[in-house]
């Protein structure tokens, strides 16, 4: 990255996966210039490349991204390593259900509004249950965990009221399920928009 005057203010390369990615945030609105150089020493033939500069939510306090309660909600991941946060009002006392709503492999945090990890998992399809101390801004992280290689990751996840994990788990048991529990994921989910407590 340069800005108007060609001065260089980062840059990143690309390693054994032949993938290089960097974020960036500017100091003013105006002209900028992305670089994309070959450094590799081969002459006998030219070089290709697949290259974008994106929109993204920053992976630190600075975003300026919202996350919604109680909706699915995607976001793709460029490269591994690439973390997207999103702000959120939470509020003490509440129990609170972070998880994969479609399988893939990524981590997922809830952070304080200092953006200290307040609670994190990992993997494939991760979930967590939490409650926040105190009432207020905080963020959800979702990071890719792996290189996506010439594609990107798509992570599906919802951030819900209640314990959706646990009414989502026992729905899919059957013979334990009461006529008035949920009976599948997205039902469950609807529900835990409607209840405040477990």
């Amino acid at each position: 990255m340069y800005n108007s005057f060609g001065v260089k203010l980062k840059s990143i390369p690309c390693y054994g996966v032949y993938i290089g990615g960097l974020e960036f945030i500017p100091t003013y609105t105006g002209i900028h210039y992305v670089e994309y150089a070959a450094n590799g020493r081969a002459t006998s033939y030219p070089y290709y490349y697949y290259a974008d500069a994106l929109n993204d939510c920053a992976e630190s306090k600075a975003t300026t991204c919202t996350q919604p309660l109680d909706l699915d909600y995607s976001t793709r991941l460029q490269t591994r390593g690439d973390s997207d946060w999103r702000a959120m009002n939470l509020r003490a006392g509440q129990t609170y259900t972070a998880m994969a709503t479609e399988g893939n492999t990524f981590f997922l945090s809830v952070r304080r509004s200092d953006g200290s990890i307040l609670r994190f998992n990992s993997g494939y399809s991760p979930r967590l249950v939490f409650n926040v101390p105190t009432t207020g801004k905080y963020f959800i992280e979702v990071k890719s965990t792996r290189d996506t290689y010439f594609g990107s990751n798509l992570a599906q996840y919802i951030v819900a009221t209640g314990n959706v994990a646990a009414r989502a788990a026992k729905a899919s048991v059957e013979g334990t399920v009461g006529d008035n529990a949920p009976r599948t994921l997205d039902a469950a989910k609807a529900a835990a928009g409607k209840e405040n407590t477990d």
